[in-house]
């Protein structure tokens, strides 16, 4: 249990230090019309059938951009909006319980606006580091392929199916035409209705919606603004695997370090087994 918390602690203090080590703006971009919660199961090690992984990831529809962020990402952009004005040190006081208790995978602390800047692209940002972020923008431009096999349901929606073939795998995706809007989880919209499950042919990565809320109150989509680096997905897959590989050779090579032989093998192994990406490069 102890070895367990270390690791923890560990990851909690880059945390920390991702908050910290650069200036951000927050502003106000939109309004949520639409709050959709997906569960997101994904393989962490695709050579391991055992490494299942799940995050509760969340799609905030407004009337002109979406935002897509792990439900806890979504509630720290929440907290420090309101706390704008408050200094660095109070804000930590108020944000610290949350990120103590929550925990965004390696895989899915990015955030995708879509339909921003402009109608047919989308802004994907993301750490490679706690003290560097990357952003780059995509057109939005799917080839879906649909198909006229039979409805399915998913949270009680009737569903029609269609295929794309995205970033080296094949997918298969459920939409409902009972919401009619063009939207889904990740990066994936540009079909007549909301898509509630997604998954690759491999059921490798798997998004399926598990709550769906239409806002009555008024509440913020929110952009952050930070010293970004510009890149692309691959750039961005890159810049991750490298800041891996220094956690790597910390763990491996640290001497004196107050982390057991235990603690520095599990998160060596832990580490190593971050190979599944959910575009293949």
């Amino acid at each position: 249990m102890i070895t367990s918390l270390k690791i923890i602690n560990l990851f909690f203090v880059l945390t920390i230090i991702s908050f910290s080590g650069y200036s951000q703006e927050i502003t106000p971009i939109d309004t949520i019309k639409y709050d959709i919660e997906y569960r997101y199961t994904f393989l962490q090690d695709s050579n391991n059938t055992l490494s299942i992984k799940e995050q509760i990831m969340a799609l905030e529809i407004g009337g002109r951009v979406s935002k897509y962020k792990s439900k806890n990402g979504l509630t720290d952009d929440s907290i420090l909006f309101v706390n704008r004005n408050k200094s660095f040190g109070e804000i930590m006081q108020i944000i610290k319980p949350q990120l103590s208790k929550s925990h965004t995978s390696h895989f899915c602390n990015y955030t995708i606006y879509k339909k921003y800047p402009k109608k047919q692209q989308l802004l994907f940002t993301g750490p490679i580091s706690p003290k560097q972020w990357m952003s780059f923008i995509e057109e939005l431009d799917f080839k879906w392929a649909l198909s006229s096999l039979p409805e399915t349901l998913v949270l009680g929606y009737k569903c029609k199916t269609a295929y794309l073939v995205y970033g080296g795998r094949k997918f298969i995706a459920h939409y409902t035409l009972d919401i009619p809007i063009s939207e889904g989880p990740y990066k994936f919209c540009g079909l007549p209705g909301l898509i509630l499950k997604i998954h690759d042919e491999d059921e490798l990565h798997c998004f399926e919606a598990i709550g769906i809320k239409k806002l009555n109150e008024v509440k913020p989509i929110l952009l952050t603004k930070k010293d970004y680096i510009a890149g692309s997905q691959k750039d961005y897959i890159l810049g991750k695997k490298a800041r891996t590989e220094e956690l790597l050779r910390t763990f491996i090579y640290q001497q004196g370090s107050s982390y057991s032989e235990e603690t520095k093998a599990k998160a060596v192994h832990n580490l190593k087994s971050r190979n599944n990406y959910i575009e293949r490069f």
